[in-house]
């Protein structure tokens, strides 16, 4: 009888976290402030498959206590990502429901340290593992 209950409790655990989402998560490594004074860091989530909507959550960590943050809504295949930024060196955090294998196959991040101004340089870039 004792061993009865014990297996209805384990499979009512084993379902009950069967059916918790998961999220798994892409970070760069830490990206200094470069360049002139009018550079920022930019992260950004490209949604890579071709049939999916997804929604993903990009996060910077500044080094001096910045944080910013977007949640997006990406068509399949989008472009333009979804975008964060600061104006700080820092690291990026790219989440997105599923595990962190799925997450890697669906999106592909990138961090970047450009210029502000015309014509936009581009300084430095790190990708999101």
């Amino acid at each position: 009888m004792l061993s009865l209950v014990r297996f209805a409790v384990v499979a009512g655990v084993v379902l009950v976290l069967g059916g918790i989402a998961t999220a798994g998560s892409l970070t760069t490594p830490t990206l200094f402030k470069g360049g002139p004074a009018s550079s920022q860091n930019v992260c950004i989530a490209t949604n890579v498959t071709q049939t999916l909507t997804l929604e993903v959550t990009v996060q910077m960590f500044g080094i001096l206590g910045g944080f910013n943050e977007q949640t997006c809504t990406l068509a399949p295949g989008d472009p333009g990502g979804c975008q964060t930024f600061l104006n700080d060196g820092g690291y990026c955090r790219i989440t997105a429901e599923g595990t962190k294998a799925a997450v890697l196959n669906r999106f592909r991040g990138v961090m970047i340290n450009r210029d502000t101004n015309i014509p936009f340089t581009i300084f430095t870039a790190v990708e999101a593992r």
